[in-house]
């Protein structure tokens, strides 16, 4: 069990930083994808699902995070971009639970599995 100090490291290095998508369910995402995440200090939560923007709302509590109220824009995508957006909007549902391991985002669902792999963007260009 992590201790309220590194509960604070951990949170603090989630808030404020553009985790780019690298993998979807055990799916790479396209190379130089577009899709990221950026947690705001005031709980809204803002990135790209891979081609269009979106907005909405998180709250942390103990290693869980409910994501809620995602509105996206309706821009019309290439269909591999569509097809990898359609996944990421969907995997946003079976978001429980996060963690920051060796500098990666997971998003993790109720029973432990990566939803979501993230990196920070210059780990990310590596």
């Amino acid at each position: 069990m992590k201790n309220v100090d590194d509960a604070a490291l951990a949170e603090s290095s989630l808030v404020g930083n553009s985790w780019y998508v690298e993998y979807i369910h055990e799916r790479p995402v396209i190379d130089r994808s577009p899709a990221y995440f950026l947690f705001d200090k005031n709980g809204t939560l803002r990135g790209n699902a891979s081609c269009n923007q979106f907005v909405g709302k998180y709250e942390l509590s103990h290693g869980q995070v409910t994501l809620s109220e995602l509105a996206t824009t309706r821009r019309v995508c290439i269909e591999s971009l569509g097809e990898q957006e359609r996944r990421f909007l969907s995997a946003v549902s079976d978001v429980a639970k996060w963690k920051i391991e060796r500098g990666l985002l997971l998003l993790l669902s109720a029973r432990g599995e990566i939803v979501f792999q993230s990196a920070t963007h210059a780990r990310a260009k590596n």
